[in-house]
């Protein structure tokens, strides 16, 4: 017994109803016993799912897991008497627990349970997942920048929450924060994005849900993300959230997506929208007026097919991507435009991307003649190609396969290309 116990590393509690009723009593005073033998010195992830109000009074209350590194507590909805049983379980476990660095709070909670939060002043990781419409305050920000000094990792999905502005300055001072993740309504992320404040912000990633038809995704966020982020994000990418309720109408790449480069140390720039607008002329001018593209090593534009093909790109826009930006080793592009003129390079570049993705290919014929073309385009293109990829669109399994069996040749060409030259 003492030998397992011993070696307790992660736990998960998880409630079936009345079987748990009927063990429960069975499970404090093994869980007690497990304590007197310092069984949860080892313990480091804890996670608790659905049904914790049915034995957080008890169970909960009697492990003491000092070195607990990782919670999770996913919750249903909860009366008002049951939320502040929660924000007390979730206090016990925070005096118990100090090392902390990873917690993942997510369900129907209120800002009662959220309100305990600051006091995990040792996390470096907090993911916050708000799912029943209710005011946040502001100050909830504020108290967590405070109080969780280390914290890196900051994600909150705000799907149905609102916020109060009640901060008691400008501000919330994050200066440790390197990472934020932010999705939610158009109103509620650019409230976080304007009270903010992380000079070593390096990753930004928002999604935006779509309210109504002809919403831009795009529009207006631009105005929220502050002068300060400028400077030393690394990564930026856009999408829409994933509860959109409407397909939006096209986003104009030109107007909307182009003013988004204004960060002087971007490494990373990720679009993935259900609709754009964008040619292979818009592409051009877009990267001909952006100099910091020069230091892109990930790219990925990604859309649903437009009604108008010709407002899409073509794989003329590949030679102009390899110009611009000759640092860039992954590449996922959505390519619906069948136009092949530009399908010729006579003279290999000596550009080194690694992985390129189709999402998808246009709607190309299966022919050998097209393989040999694409194959040799793509090697002379990026003779440094270490993998190829595509996202098959087709419908019918005849389809699926006839493509995916003339991918395979294309593949197989630029390996031979590449052990010719060898």
């Amino acid at each position: 017994m003492v030998f397992y116990a011993r070696r307790i590393r992660s736990l998960h509690f998880h409630y079936e109803g009345d079987l748990f009723n009927i063990h429960l009593d069975l499970s404090i005073a093994f869980l007690t016993r497990i304590n007197q033998l310092d069984a949860f010195l080892s313990l480091r992830g804890l996670t608790v799912d659905a049904g914790l109000i049915k034995f957080q009074h008890t169970t909960l209350r009697t492990l003491s897991p000092p070195n607990l590194e990782d919670l999770t507590v996913t919750q249903v909805t909860l009366s008002p008497q049951e939320e502040i049983w929660s924000k007390s379980s979730l206090e016990t476990l925070a005096r118990k627990s100090c090392h902390i660095k990873t917690l993942v709070v997510e369900g129907n909670h209120t800002s009662i349970t959220f309100n305990v939060l600051p006091n995990f002043s040792k996390v470096q990781n907090l993911t916050m997942y708000f799912r029943n419409p209710t005011v946040i305050s502001l100050s909830l920000l504020e108290q967590i920048a405070s109080s969780m000094i280390s914290l890196q990792s900051l994600e909150m999905d705000l799907e149905p929450a609102e916020f109060k502005n009640d901060l008691n300055s400008s501000s919330c001072q994050f200066m440790s924060l390197t990472d934020l993740v932010v999705s939610g309504p158009l109103q509620s992320v650019g409230k976080v994005l304007e009270v903010v404040h992380a000079p070593s912000l390096c990753h930004l990633s928002l999604g935006i849900g779509i309210q109504a038809y002809g919403f831009d995704t795009c529009t207006s966020i631009q105005s929220f993300i502050p002068v300060k982020m400028i400077d030393k994000v690394q990564s930026f990418s856009v999408s829409s959230a994933r509860y959109t309720i409407q397909r939006p109408g096209p986003i104009d790449f030109g107007s909307r997506i182009s003013p988004f480069i204004i960060f002087e140390q971007l490494e990373e720039f990720d679009v993935h929208v259900p609709t754009l607008r964008i040619s292979t002329t818009h592409l051009a001018m877009f990267l001909n007026n952006n100099r910091y593209l020069s230091n892109l090593q990930h790219l990925t534009l990604q859309y649903d097919r437009p009604r108008e093909i010709n407002q899409s790109l073509s794989i003329a826009a590949l030679p102009l991507i390899a110009d611009a930006c000759p640092k860039l080793l992954h590449l996922a592009v959505s390519i619906y435009d069948p136009d092949q003129s530009e399908m010729r390079i006579t003279t290999r570049s000596a550009h080194n991307l690694h992985t390129i993705r189709f999402d998808p290919l246009p709607d190309w014929n299966e022919s050998t003649i097209l393989a040999t073309a694409l194959s040799s385009f793509l090697d002379h293109l990026f003779p440094g190609l270490i993998d190829s990829d595509y996202w098959s669109r087709e419908v019918s399994c005849a389809s699926r396969e006839l493509r995916e069996k003339w991918w395979k040749g294309v593949q197989d060409m630029i390996k031979a290309h590449q052990i010719r030259r060898v």
